[in-house]
């Protein structure tokens, strides 16, 4: 039964399924020598593997007091209505900062990207 079970878990391989067509896609697992590189080990996979996110600027939130909003959570009218206006939207390599380790952990701060929102 052991040997079974050993090559039952050889046998799994992770695959993306396409939603559309239910066609599986497998995939290749990353490179062990790149991803535990010395100098590789603080970043997460994203920062490298994120090609583009959306970045915001000019973005503005308004409060008209006098009007009012649903409030989603108790599906009643409440007073104050909140509006969002973006002047300008563009995609691109996103950027990077530093996500500090929680106290505790063991593992080191992590360069992650910034992702408005």
């Amino acid at each position: 039964r052991a040997d079974l079970a050993a090559s039952f878990q050889e046998a799994v391989v992770d695959v993306l399924v396409d939603k559309t067509s239910g066609a599986s896609h497998p995939l290749t697992p990353p490179d062990r020598g790149s991803c535990l590189n010395k100098a590789h080990r603080r970043l997460s996979c994203q920062a490298c593997h994120s090609k583009w996110v959306p970045q915001c600027y000019g973005c503005h939130v308004k409060m008209d007091a006098g009007a009012l909003q649903l409030d989603k959570l108790t599906l009643r009218q409440t007073p104050g209505s909140w509006k969002e206006y973006r002047s300008f939207m563009r995609y691109e390599f996103p950027p990077l900062g530093i996500l500090e380790a929680r106290p505790g952990t063991a593992g080191p701060d992590q360069v992650v990207i910034l992702v408005p929102g």
